[in-house]
């Protein structure tokens, strides 16, 4: 959690009242842009991994649901050096599937700059234990379940602008294809 410059936490815990539903593909490429203010720093982690360079590049503007959710869960592991991130980063790799639940949340377990759904990821058919939910102007809010308590905690930020350039710059369009190739997304 070294990574993040924004440390508060929400508690957002399902209620029976939360429904399954599909996100807009729409919505990732009409947003517009934001400041990088609650980015993570510029120092890397021990454990990034580059694969081989690539010519083909990620975008904000042609990203699908599910090269986003993967390029979240890696860009969670490897930049932010999130232990659950991490741990479904590798899982997903080892198994070769990562799911994707798309909650829709009530008003109360939304902040005012975010969307109201949590987008839950696991590297398998199993509970999740890490997630990320989507701002109005690209950003991105990583929330992880925080022993001890209900829900999932906000434990970080940055936008979808740097997950995309950490990625290129970093050869790791490969493994988020990787993964996204095997990325089973509810509702679609």
């Amino acid at each position: 959690m070294g990574y993040f410059k924004s440390n508060r936490q929400t508690e957002n815990s399902r209620n029976n009242n939360s429904t399954v539903v599909q996100k807009d593909k729409s919505n990732s490429s009409e947003k517009s842009s934001s400041s990088n203010s609650n980015s993570y720093s510029e120092s890397s982690s021990s454990s990034e991994k580059e694969t081989s360079d690539n010519s083909e590049k990620l975008s904000v503007s042609t990203l699908t649901n599910k090269q986003n959710a993967a390029s979240i869960l890696v860009y969670g592991a490897l930049k932010a050096d999130v232990p659950l991130f991490k741990g479904n980063y590798e899982l997903s790799l080892k198994n070769s599937q990562l799911y994707v639940s798309l909650v829709k949340l009530n008003d109360d377990e939304t902040e005012a700059d975010e969307t109201p759904i949590l987008y839950e990821l696991a590297p398998g058919q199993m509970d999740s234990s890490c997630g990320y939910k989507l701002g109005r102007n690209r950003e991105v809010y990583f929330y992880s379940q925080v022993k001890n308590t209900p829900g999932f905690s906000r434990i970080g930020a940055t936008t979808q602008d740097e997950i995309v350039d950490y990625i290129n710059s970093h050869h790791l369009v490969d493994k988020v294809n990787e993964i996204a190739n095997n990325t089973v997304v509810n509702g679609e």
